[in-house]
């Protein structure tokens, strides 16, 4: 087996503090470091793909609820939450099935929901790069606690930047409210509109 060759981006740091809200949050791809359910508890609810994933993710958190659940089809009624956060997930889900993903979450959120979204700007693949995967380092500053980690896909069908979602967005039915940027990653945090 050949071994894969890796681009590293710069290390990137990122503070998340609580928001007020009503209700529950629904975090998609929260398993692993569980960011979103570390720093809301039981207001959240995580769904991954990846059991192991989300066994991970409760290692720290028991009263966090996970549910083994594809994004592309979320089994919840619609209008079910109130804000749906993706930390750090959407840059894992191929480009062909980011449209199918944002139609669910519009679904599930309320009208004037919120859907927050922090990433990573991902260039193009090129064939004549040598790297395959893509690597993002972080640190990661919660209230009570840093976490240190790094996330990475293969580069080929994920590459993705703050532009392509805004422009998603749109066309799903959600208004911008808020835009922040540092170095290559990116918080979005979207309304629905009624």
């Amino acid at each position: 087996m050949k071994e894969e060759k890796i681009y590293q981006a710069p290390n990137q740091e990122i503070k998340l503090d609580k928001t007020s809200f009503d209700g529950h949050i629904l975090d998609i791809g929260g398993g692993g470091e569980g960011v979103i359910g570390k720093l809301y508890g039981k207001d959240v609810i995580s769904i991954d793909t990846d059991k192991n994933e989300l066994i991970e993710a409760s290692s720290d958190n028991s009263g966090l609820l996970r549910i083994l659940m594809d994004a592309r089809d979320l089994n919840f009624l619609e209008k079910s939450f109130s804000k749906v956060t993706s930390f750090f997930t959407l840059m894992y889900i191929k480009s062909c099935d980011r449209r199918d993903v944002f139609d669910e979450v519009s679904r599930v959120l309320k009208d004037n929901g919120v859907f927050e979204v922090w990433d990573v700007e991902i260039p193009e693949f090129k064939e004549e790069k040598e790297e395959e995967v893509f690597l993002i380092p972080l640190k990661i500053s919660l209230p009570k606690q840093t976490i240190r980690t790094g996330y990475g896909v293969r580069w080929r069908d994920h590459s993705q930047n703050a532009n392509y979602y805004l422009t998603l967005a749109k066309k799903k039915g959600f208004s911008l409210v808020e835009k922040h940027k540092k170095d290559k990653i990116f918080h979005l945090k979207f309304k629905k509109r009624n």
